[in-house]
């Protein structure tokens, strides 16, 4: 398994005042991403930005800084109305979500 596919840990995972963040956070990020799917798939790009920028302030808060860039170019490409590029980056959103859940052991 390569860096691209493995797990993903949080960087801030020794902060013991985020040790309930971090697992709430991971324990529903996948909705989230449905939701942002949901979204894409009604042509609605402006809620598809704003979750996006949601997710992305709280993945960056808990440590996820990889899932926060991800995020943050579904934002941007949502807001330029770039619908192709919202798909494309909405399914790398889901493999680096899926890393994060495989690097936190109570998100399954």
């Amino acid at each position: 398994m390569g860096e691209r596919e493995g797990p993903l840990f949080s960087t801030r995972a020794e902060e013991p005042s985020l040790v309930e963040a971090i697992e709430d956070f991971v324990v529903g990020v996948a909705e989230r991403v449905d939701h942002l799917q949901d979204a894409e798939g009604e042509g609605d790009l402006r809620r598809v930005a704003r979750l996006a920028r949601e997710l992305a302030t709280e993945a960056d808060a808990v440590g996820y800084e990889l899932l926060g860039q991800v995020a943050r170019g579904v934002c941007m490409a949502a807001q330029a109305e770039k619908s192709e590029e919202v798909r494309d980056l909405l399914l790398a959103l889901t493999a680096t979500t899926h890393r994060v859940r495989l690097g936190h052991p109570g998100a399954f």
